[in-house]
């Protein structure tokens, strides 16, 4: 109930974005159509290498927080819906 709307809001506002002109279109353009050139499974193994107790996004929060962060996302129902939201979103927007 989540994935779907911000998919739209984005791919909305992305669309608006294209329309105009302005430096570096083309670049961003192509940025944009990378997930959808990925295969799904190698998609789904790095997002799933992101989000280990001991993967990089941990590793940012432990850094920005100063504190010691080890949450194993995949591990709990609550957690394992935000990890495939984000990994949903990003590769279909």
């Amino acid at each position: 109930a989540i994935a779907v709307p911000l998919e739209f809001l984005l791919g909305l506002g992305l669309a608006f974005l294209f329309v105009e002109k302005f430096p570096g279109k083309r670049i961003l353009y192509a940025l944009q159509l990378v997930p959808m050139m990925i295969v799904p499974a190698v998609a789904g193994y790095m997002f799933w290498v992101l989000f280990q107790s001991n993967g990089p996004i941990n590793f940012f929060i432990s850094a920005l927080t100063g504190q010691p962060f080890e949450l194993s996302w995949l591990s709990s129902e609550g957690t394992a819906t935000i990890a495939i939201i984000v990994a949903e979103v990003w590769q279909w927007t």
